[in-house]
């Protein structure tokens, strides 16, 4: 969450800031977002169960700074979406696993470092009302690895649901993912380079041929990046 400024006159009541996306973990059914503030929900504006959920992206009002403390904020929630987390696998074990050795077309959209987590907006080809889960990981390079670089792939099994397999008429879905890599990277700086498979654009639309894109992200020990302003509302819950 962008650091939050001082109390402003408001007319129709005292909200601090409106409209802020920040991701975090929820603890005993309270959020405490990736940059450290405590966020008690005293409101909600949507469908979902906050406290059911591991991890979270949330757009919210913060109404007040609880008196006392620090970082403590109660919140009005309008919107909200889990967050999947999973571990890195190394490419030595999505080779040696027929389901994770798949490479269906994926795209990564929003990347970005915090909390300790490299997090992630995916989308991915999907059958329009499908409850079928897709398979997705982050799988490291050991021989890059090897030479100082951090190197992921992101393998995506559509389970048929996308165009490569023959499927008709697919809708694009998305979902939140975070991968946790403070257990990994050591350095207090770190460069991080992701690829992954997805159709060319051809400038008038999409090819059925895919190609491999790539993104680089900059890893501070202890920093933190805002969450990109993408709305939670488009993300739905179909990877594991």
């Amino acid at each position: 969450m962008a650091a939050i400024a001082a109390l402003t006159s408001c007319k129709k009541d005292d909200t601090l800031k409106y409209n802020n996306l920040t991701m975090g973990n929820v603890v005993d059914g309270t959020f405490i977002s990736d940059q450290g503030n405590i966020f008690t929900v005293v409101e909600y504006n949507c469908r979902g169960e906050l406290e059911k959920m591991e991890r979270a992206i949330v757009l919210c009002d913060v109404l007040k700074k609880v008196a006392g403390t620090e970082n403590e904020y109660e919140v009005r929630v309008n919107d909200m979406a889990g967050v999947l987390v999973k571990d890195h696998i190394t490419k030595t074990e999505a080779d040696a696993d027929a389901e994770k050795s798949v490479q269906d077309p994926i795209y990564v959209d929003h990347p970005w470092i915090s909390g300790g987590y490299i997090n992630m907006f995916l989308q991915y080809e999907t059958k329009s009302g499908s409850t079928k889960k897709h398979l997705v990981n982050l799988v490291l390079d050991e021989e890059e690895l090897a030479n100082g670089n951090y190197v992921f792939t992101l393998r995506h099994n559509s389970e048929g649901e996308s165009m490569v397999h023959g499927a008709e008429n697919p809708v694009l879905g998305g979902s939140y993912v975070s991968f946790p890599i403070t257990g990994l990277i050591k350095e207090d700086r770190a460069e991080i380079t992701i690829k992954w498979k997805w159709y060319k654009n051809m400038g008038y639309g999409w090819s059925s041929e895919t190609q491999e894109n790539s993104y680089k992200l900059s890893y501070t020990k202890g920093g933190y990046e805002q969450a990109p302003a993408a709305l939670a509302s488009k993300a739905t819950t179909n990877l594991n």
